[in-house]
């Protein structure tokens, strides 16, 4: 056991538990309002993914803690010892009949958007390792979209095809001195119930929503509650699918794209590629779960495995997946996708999803894993 230092420039909060759910909602809240944060290795992955997308940082043991300090203010250090257990409570009781009980899930969403698919998934049972794959910017030419929010009204409907859409749109508008009432009269879609939801948090009910949560689906809703010759602007991230904007321009509707966040690639390969190695070997229902909420996160997670593989993750791999590529890496787990666009994505990059949810949802893709279980 290790004591804290009279003086220390630190605090101390011990952290029960394995799950979010086991942590107390004082102490969570203390993890999150940390200007600086470090986890012994034990607690790690749960602190990180309780401060998301907040940084934490590592340290192997308790002891360990004479990183550099000068520069910060507060530093919070969890750590778990069973001498600490007390000052946080008894920790809350692990259902091991828990469908998911002990299944090591990875979440690849942005680090912003990871805990809600997290919390659901520890819900069922899942050891829930947080690695997102993207993270959210700005556009390349942040111009077109501040002249787009500015002049909406001059358009007949606005499309969104993403929470973060919604979200960096509205983000926007607002520092434009500008707010929800731009979108009175128009009609407004959503690809999907995320996206109808990050628009009600923002005072919006979209009026259409497709009963298939795919671009394709979503024209032909947009299109039936409009009349030719429409003015559409379309909301999205740079690099996504056509086929919306194609469909409507098809239907002869004036479609303006506007890029209102990109993606980018923040996907760990290392870690992931050990945690990969230390569970290799085991039975095939047990395998690490490598969860797909969009076709950019099978890119960034492919493209990130490529580069790094053999060089940087030689070391990381050696033995259990000598010489491997991306693709025989992931051959090692249960991939699981949100939709068939993002299945596609991964047949492109000569992959299967193992499992697919339906709906196109959070709750599907949940559902999606512990059916077979069940």
């Amino acid at each position: 056991m290790w004591t804290m230092p009279a003086n220390a420039p630190y605090e101390l909060i011990a952290v029960p538990g394995g799950r979010l759910a086991d942590v107390p909602s004082g102490t969570l809240y203390a993890l999150r309002q940390a200007a600086v944060c470090a986890a012994t290795d034990a607690v790690f992955s749960l602190v990180e993914l309780a401060r998301m997308p907040a940084p934490t940082r590592r340290f192997g043991s308790a002891p360990a803690v004479d990183f550099a300090l000068e520069d910060r203010d507060l530093v919070v250090v969890a750590h778990a010892p069973e001498e600490f257990a007390g000052l946080c409570g008894a920790p809350g009781a692990r259902p091991s009949a828990a469908p998911l009980a002990g299944l090591c899930v990875v979440v690849t969403r942005a680090a912003h958007q990871a805990l809600s698919l997290a919390e659901k998934l520890e819900a069922v049972g899942a050891e829930v390792t947080a690695l997102p794959a993207i993270a959210i910017g700005a556009p390349a030419d942040p111009s077109a979209l501040d002249e787009a929010l500015l002049t909406v009204e001059k358009c007949d409907a606005v499309i969104f095809t993403s929470e973060n859409g919604v979200d960096r749109s509205f983000s926007r508008l607002r520092e434009l001195g500008r707010d929800s009432r731009v979108f009175a009269g128009l009609l407004v879609a959503a690809i999907g119930p995320g996206t109808a939801a990050a628009l009600a948090r923002q005072g919006i009910r979209a009026d259409c929503m497709p009963d298939e949560f795919v671009g394709e689906a979503l024209a032909r809703a947009v299109d039936a509650r409009l009349s030719r010759g429409s003015r559409v602007r379309l909301f999205r991230a740079t690099e996504a699918r056509d086929a919306l904007p194609v469909m409507l321009r098809e239907a002869g509707h004036a479609v303006s794209v506007i890029s209102a966040y990109t993606t980018l690639r923040a996907f760990d390969a290392a870690r992931f590629s050990r945690l990969v190695r230390d569970h290799a070997g085991r039975a095939p229902e047990r395998r690490v779960v490598v969860t797909f909420t969009s076709a950019s996160t099978v890119r960034s997670v492919v493209e990130a495995l490529e580069e790094a593989i053999p060089e940087a993750l030689e070391d990381a791999v050696s033995g259990a997946l000598p010489g491997a590529r991306a693709s025989e890496v992931l051959a090692l787990c249960t991939l699981l996708s949100i939709g068939p666009i993002t299945s596609a994505e991964l047949a492109r990059w000569g992959l299967r999803a193992t499992l697919e949810a339906s709906p196109y949802t959070l709750d599907g893709l949940v559902s999606a894993l512990v059916q077979p279980r069940s």
